[in-house]
């Protein structure tokens, strides 16, 4: 097995969808089970083991995704979604750090230009003498 096959975009691709799909469980779980985000059970042991879980099944179940051409047995398919799956949260992380900061950076950007005075229309009087009271 070759350790470059874990530098890949469909490495990468493999991560992003065990992080989309955990998501997923997140979201359902803690909306049914209201006391979720404060248990120890789910914050230590769930929400830890259930990525390296789930890509090693996942590894096991797509046979026909493109893991690396030396990679041919079903050990190294689940080994990959091993890898993938205890690399999701930190690639996760990453990418959220880095499209934080861009957006934050973009907002910044915006907010330090100057606003723009408005310019008023020109009035309708066609240059009628505003000394004089209007009859």
């Amino acid at each position: 097995m070759d350790l470059l096959a874990f530098l890949t975009g469909g490495f990468v691709l493999f991560s992003l969808c065990l992080v989309a799909i955990m998501l997923v469980i997140r979201k359902t779980v803690e909306f049914f089970w209201k006391n979720a985000p404060t248990s120890k059970l789910w914050n230590n042991l769930i929400l830890v083991l259930l990525p390296i879980l789930l890509g090693g099944g996942v590894g096991a179940i797509f046979k026909t995704y493109p893991y690396g051409a030396e990679m041919t047995s079903l050990g190294d398919h689940v080994v990959f979604g091993v890898v993938a799956g205890l690399v999701s949260g930190l690639l996760f992380k990453v990418i959220k750090g880095l499209l934080g900061n861009q957006i934050q950076n973009m907002v910044n950007s915006l907010s330090t230009q100057p606003t723009p005075t408005p310019v008023l229309p020109p009035s309708n009087d066609l240059g009628a003498d505003t000394n004089r009271p209007s009859v």
